[in-house]
C-alpha cells in the first residue's frame, strides 16, 4: 500500500482523477487515478481548490 494512502482522503473523483485531502498537510489535491502520485492541484483551501479543477475542465482540449 501506498504511505499517501494512510494520510489522503479521498473525496471524489473523474475518469481520469482522484480528489483527496491530505490530513498532513491540509491540502486539497487532484491526483492522477492510475499514477497515484502524479499530483496536478494542491491547494489551501477547498474554494482555491474547486476553482483550480473547473479552470481545469474549461481548458479547450489541445
Amino acid at each position: 500500500m501506498i504511505e499517501d494512502d494512510f494520510y489522503c482522503i479521498e473525496i471524489s473523483g473523474s475518469s481520469l482523477d482522484t480528489y483527496t485531502y491530505d490530513v498532513r498537510t491540509n491540502k486539497w489535491e487532484s491526483r492522477d487515478r492510475q499514477q497515484y502520485q502524479n499530483l496536478f492541484i494542491s491547494c489551501d483551501t477547498l474554494a482555491d481548490f474547486l476553482q483550480a479543477v473547473l479552470d481545469d475542465i474549461r481548458q479547450p482540449e489541445e
